[in-house]
């Protein structure tokens, strides 16, 4: 497969880091200047299609995070404002570990090492920005560690990773559990409101007039 960027040699680099996010090696995408030319071997047969979905959204004069949004998943990010530009540093800078779209367990104290990289990450921010930045990453955290995709990755001996994507520890035996216990809990509540929701638009489609009736022969 070869596609041909009509973009600056940064759209190169950009799609490098999303191939690496992904885990698939940055080695089988080549330049061939001054077309600017990416070349996908086709020996690459098993990641082949999802290569070419993100090598079709970094082309793409839409925003690539918008592209694969579209296409693979739907649910959109729920941050705003402050909490979704926070996120957005971290994704840029830790990509390989922060990223709602590719969620995998998080060796333990990755709060803490989050809070560390803050004032470098932000250089420029006072102690009162730090602390309300400090307070929006435990949200963010929060709600990823919360996620169905996240919790759905906790198997027995499932590698944790740190920020820069290498590995450190593994889930345990006890926090496999207690993760599908939390996904047993939200698949229950999911369906409650399923139900809940079927039935009001049940009861909205009733004819008024056969209620009417109903009232009356009662």
């Amino acid at each position: 497969m070869t596609l041909t960027l009509t973009k600056t040699p940064a759209t190169i680099e950009k799609l490098k880091e999303k191939l690496q996010a992904r885990n698939i090696s940055s080695e089988i995408v080549q330049v061939v200047a001054p077309q600017e030319i990416v070349v996908i071997p086709e020996i690459i047969t098993s990641a082949k299609e999802e290569v070419k979905e993100v090598a079709e959204a970094v082309v793409s004069t839409k925003p690539v995070t918008a592209k694969l949004n579209k296409v693979k998943h739907k649910k959109r990010l729920p941050f705003q404002d402050e909490r979704l530009v926070l996120y957005e540093l971290l994704n840029k800078h830790y990509p390989l570990c922060i990223d709602f779209y590719n969620l995998k367990p998080f060796k333990l104290k990755i709060r803490e090492d989050l809070y560390q990289a803050l004032p470098l990450l932000l250089p420029d921010a006072t102690a009162e920005e730090l602390e309300v930045h400090g307070r929006n990453l435990n949200r963010i955290l929060g709600f990823l560690c919360r996620q169905i995709n996240y919790l759905k990755t906790f198997e027995p001996n499932a590698p944790r990773y740190k920020l820069d994507g290498t590995i450190e520890g593994v889930v345990t035996e006890q926090q496999a559990t207690r993760a599908k216990k939390q996904l047993t809990s939200i698949f229950d509540s999911m369906r409650k409101k399923a139900v809940l929701k079927r039935e009001n638009e049940e009861n909205k489609t009733i004819d008024p007039s056969q209620e009417q009736n109903k009232t009356n022969q009662e």
